[in-house]
């Protein structure tokens, strides 16, 4: 495959990509705790020592601000995926048991898969009165399970639950000092990819009872940057179109000369 079809081809992918992932924060846009994800283009390139000759598979990074010298050969496109924690709008419910959170922190639930956390606050009781996610799982207190028996909840800034006028537990809220290391696993779940990974108290977060926090997508910035996207794939699909041409052109007429 020439150059030009190879580097057409692997950005027409690389922009496919990025349009997926911009499809899928607009269809959660309704989906409370959701947090958008974005894709970083980052261009790596080999430096060739004096007097070498660079390996197939060389990868090294260098400064992306500088222009590359007739040295530098592109080694590689790297797609790098993150999540926009920032907050989202509050949406008021009036339900005692739905939660949002403003500033860091999240929940944190029981899973099958163990303690994760997320900033979907809709809860609900289960069949034993504990307090449970829209999936399901339980909701931590920092006692452990919150079993509610009666009728008025309160929940204040602090997380404090009162029922009936009685303490029964606070809701555990937590944050991390690197984000990063939190991925999704669904459902507006987080999970810890590392186990040096401790959670922390979010002394700074604010409860605010019978709010929903909506997801941190801007609808119409979504569409915008698709249609980006989509214009960016086009480009590069009729490069790999021209490309193809010209070397089937130059086949046949090198065919014919013989």
């Amino acid at each position: 495959m020439s150059d030009t079809l190879y580097i057409a081809a692997s950005a027409a992918l690389d922009h496919q990509t990025r349009l997926e992932v911009l499809a899928n924060n607009l269809a959660n846009v309704n989906t409370a705790g959701f947090k958008a994800d974005d894709v970083a283009f980052q261009v790596e390139y080999y430096t060739q020592p004096q007097g070498e000759d660079p390996p197939a598979d060389a990868e090294t990074e260098v400064d992306l601000e500088r222009f590359p010298s007739q040295d530098d050969l592109p080694a590689a496109i790297i797609l790098t995926g993150y999540t926009d924690f920032s907050g989202g709008p509050s949406r008021h419910t009036g339900n005692s048991l739905d939660v949002a959170l403003e500033g860091n922190g999240f929940f944190s639930v029981n899973t099958p898969s163990g303690i994760q956390y997320t900033r979907q606050g809709s809860f609900t009781l289960d069949q034993d009165g504990r307090l449970v996610t829209s999936d399901g799982h339980l909701v931590m207190g920092e006692g452990g399970e919150i079993t509610i028996e009666g009728q008025k909840v309160t929940i204040d800034e602090e997380g404090y639950i009162n029922v009936d006028g009685n303490e029964i537990d606070r809701l555990a809220i937590v944050t991390f000092s690197d984000l990063k290391g939190l991925t999704k696993v669904g459902s507006s779940l987080f999970a810890t990819t590392d186990s040096g990974q401790i959670p922390e108290p979010a002394e700074q977060a604010v409860v605010k009872q019978g709010f929903l926090e909506n997801a941190n997508v801007n609808a119409i910035r979504m569409m915008t940057d698709m249609i980006a996207e989509m214009r960016m794939v086009e480009a590069y699909q009729k490069i790999v179109q021209t490309a193809d041409r010209a070397t089937s052109d130059a086949v046949n007429t090198l065919g014919t000369i013989v």
